[in-house]
């Protein structure tokens, strides 16, 4: 099983391998650039983004979300979890955590 501990991801270009880990953190502060390495039907996932401000992500293709697009970064911390099934990334979220 992948572990548990969370994976520090870096803001850019990032890769997120599931297989090292269901659980990832970004402190984001730029333009960002997520990719998904490793997904299998049925995988989830979570993601802790920290954002200090100005900062973006690009979600992997084929993601989908409640209302039907990506929320704004807030500048707090948020929190996105997903399930994959196949090929589509099932995305929900809470903001600006404090």
């Amino acid at each position: 099983l992948p572990s548990k501990t969370p994976q520090t991801l870096t803001p850019g270009t990032t890769t997120w391998a599931i297989g090292s880990g269901y659980n990832a953190i970004l402190n984001n502060n730029t333009a960002t650039t997520l990719s998904i390495t490793g997904v299998v039907d049925g995988d989830t996932g979570t993601l802790i983004v920290n954002n200090s401000g100005g900062g973006t992500i690009s979600w992997p293709s084929l993601s989908v979300w409640p209302g039907g697009n990506p929320p704004t970064l807030s500048t707090g911390t948020d929190i996105f979890s997903f399930i994959y099934v196949f090929p589509v990334y099932y995305w929900s979220f809470g903001q600006d955590f404090s």
